[in-house]
């Protein structure tokens, strides 16, 4: 990448501004300086060193760590805190992908953080939520809520109501079809935040059909709100998989320029991220879209021994089959001595039962199928 690669694809994430305050004139020497709008934290500095184009970027230190030892062209952050910041030297061993991921990174560790609270709450909004509320406690089944964590491991959160997912999915219509139409998205997103926070599975249900209802409208910046509530609300593979399936989906889809962002949750801690990454390509893959994208994601989640993960990309990979079963199925097949078992099951679940066999079989000499 140029030095005007790295600004524009800075330039591609939603708030960010140049920056040039160690430089009169923005030339091609000057050192560039990526902030946020919103809290303006610097997440990217492009300067020349001894004849050289740097990359400044703020980095897990567990990451870092790893980046260093790996790509020689990566180095501890020059002028910076070096446990916090990495320097890439450009024209190095480090890859554009990467470059471009680690600068997503880099971005989401300095943007500025929202949290929406019931005292910050519009009136508005908090009468529609206690409606809401309402509405849920008063279909409430105590022994299907009790009932219902049958469905999730420990380790995973369940808290619910009680309610059927027709119930749930007849109140969510109700409050779409009055809010869409009259509420600005701000507001709408409110609510939502505020539904999110309570870690009810039926609030969470409602907050996915209010922001899958205002996708149409949505923008590039609206993926901070969606990757926030990812983050810090999502406790389960329910909430997970409604969520990212079509509200994070539909924006990426819209969007396409976002994929490197969804790209970087595969390097998260949190489970639900690295599943969030798969899971929110399920819809557009079947759709034949984002197969490059796809394989990355498989290839980035492909040793992660949560068996969450496993699934989630696994299903992806399945998804991905429907249009594109040959490429699917060699991609399969290249990585089946590694792949754990859960994600091949899965990723060849509905192909034709002799390529099923062909994958699943045992291996011999030289990497043939034993009869």
């Amino acid at each position: 990448m140029t030095r005007q690669d790295i600004i524009d694809f800075c330039l591609t994430f939603p708030a960010a501004y140049e920056d040039y305050p160690f430089d009169a004139a923005a030339d091609g020497n000057a050192t560039a300086v990526m902030r946020h709008k919103g809290n303006k934290k610097s997440f990217a500095l492009i300067m020349r060193h001894n004849g050289e184009l740097y990359l400044n970027l703020k980095c897990n230190p567990l990451d870092g760590d790893f980046l260093r030892s790996a790509f020689k062209s990566i180095i501890p952050g020059w002028h910076m805190n070096k446990n916090h910041w990495i320097t890439i030297v450009m024209e190095g061993d480090a890859p554009d992908d990467l470059t471009k991921t680690l600068i997503g990174q880099s971005y989401d560790l300095t943007k500025p953080e929202v949290r929406f609270t019931h005292t910050m709450m519009r009136k508005s909004v908090q009468a529609i939520l206690t409606r809401i509320r309402g509405d849920l406690k008063a279909a409430a089944d105590p022994a299907a809520a009790e009932s219902g964590k049958r469905f999730f491991k420990g380790g995973e959160h369940f808290q619910a109501y009680g309610l059927k997912s027709a119930e749930v999915n007849r109140i969510a219509k109700r409050y779409t079809a009055e809010l869409v139409k009259s509420s600005p998205k701000e507001e709408i997103f409110e609510l939502c935040d505020a539904l999110w926070q309570s870690g009810l599975q039926e609030e969470a249900g409602v907050a996915c059909a209010l922001s899958e209802a205002v996708g149409k409208t949505a923008e590039p910046e609206d993926f901070d709100v969606f990757a926030r509530w990812a983050e810090r609300y999502v406790r389960n593979w329910a909430m997970c998989d409604t969520l990212c399936n079509h509200t994070i989906g539909d924006l990426v889809t819209k969007y396409p320029e976002l994929s490197e962002r969804l790209f970087a949750w595969t390097r998260s801690d949190n489970r639900w991220m690295k599943r969030g990454a798969a899971v929110t390509l399920i819809v557009p893959a079947r759709r034949g879209l984002f197969l490059p994208l796809v394989f990355r994601v498989a290839d980035a989640l492909l040793l992660d021994p949560d068996d969450m993960v496993q699934k989630g990309y696994g299903w992806m990979l399945k998804a991905a089959a429907e249009t594109h079963e040959r490429e699917v199925f060699d991609f399969v097949m290249e990585r089946r001595t590694v792949m754990p078992r859960t994600a091949l099951r899965y990723a060849i679940e509905k192909m034709p039962q002799e390529k099923r066999k062909l994958a699943m079989g045992k291996l011999c000499v030289g990497n043939a199928v034993c009869e």
